[in-house]
């Protein structure tokens, strides 16, 4: 399959609305279908990385900007749906099904050129509001979900079941905004932020905020013991050279201070470190 789409296929009524949240949780829906195998899409491209006016990445007036200076860079909210897909998305697709609340697009098959030209039911018009890509890890130890939900003003609770597979943990990094116009035009309005579930077990209950992308990540028994929490991905052991003290310290606090751009964290964390904990080496449950 051959396809093309500019930055205002996604909206029309609008010259503003490709930046906003609106626009990055339906490329989140775009990316799920163009990643289903029986749809043949071998390469789509977003165009484009670097723009004001369309590009994930704003660069505030780049025209007349002085380059021997930094240029400032915002994030707009499509930016964050790849970021997500990179950091919490895994090797290998598998089924997901979802089985509640829905609404109804029987109004505007006019607008929807497929159901249009093929028929549709009535049935077949009632689409969930939760959306659900998964994928696992080449070694099977991580199941990842990555959950829209639709609904633009009320949060969603869900049971979870996860066929062959016994999570331990699980980890939730949201994008949401204070609503889906936001668009970090002037100010950061959209952003991802951690929120660690902990334990985990198939049947239990998550709810999705209203307007939001969510990733989640589930990490089965099978992973390495002696960790605090299998969720978090990546870690770091820190030791502190007792001869700096001096003397026998209880309690104290300890600047960390992490200055070498190629340090690990600055890839796997958020960019707010709101995803980093700190435990002692002998806390090993969480």
């Amino acid at each position: 399959m051959c396809l093309s789409l500019s930055p205002n296929n996604n909206c029309w009524h609008t010259d503003s609305c490709h930046k906003q949240l609106s626009s990055a949780l339906l490329n989140a829906e775009l990316l799920k279908t163009f990643m289903k195998p029986e749809n043949n899409v071998l390469m789509a491209n977003h165009w484009n990385m670097s723009n004001d006016l369309y590009g994930m990445l704003q660069a505030r007036n780049y025209i007349n900007h002085n380059y021997l200076e930094p240029i400032y860079y915002m994030k707009r909210p499509n930016y964050y749906v790849y970021e997500m897909y990179k950091k919490y998305f895994g090797d290998i697709l598998i089924d997901a099904r979802v089985n509640g609340d829905t609404y109804d697009v029987k109004g505007y098959l006019s607008y929807i050129s497929r159901l249009a030209t093929e028929g549709t039911t009535a049935q077949e018009t009632k689409i969930p509001y939760l959306s659900v890509n998964a994928s696992k890890s080449a070694d099977g130890t991580r199941v990842y979900l990555m959950v829209i939900n639709r609904h633009v003003s009320q949060g969603l609770t869900a049971t979870v079941n996860i066929g062959g597979f016994s999570p331990q943990s699980v980890g939730a990094w949201i994008l949401n905004g204070n609503a889906l116009d936001a668009s970090n035009t002037d100010k950061t309005d959209v952003e991802v932020v951690f929120r660690g579930i902990g334990s985990f077990s198939s049947g239990n209950t998550i709810t999705f905020p209203p307007h939001s992308l969510t990733a989640l990540v589930f990490t089965s028994a099978k992973s390495p013991a002696g960790w605090y929490n299998p969720a978090f991905q990546y870690r770091q052991e820190i030791t502190i050279d007792k001869a700096i003290a001096g003397t026998d310290l209880s309690d104290f606090p300890v600047l960390i201070k992490i200055t070498d751009s190629s340090n690990p964290v600055f890839a796997g964390a958020q960019e707010s470190g709101s995803d980093i904990l700190f435990t002692l080496w002998t806390v090993l449950q969480g």
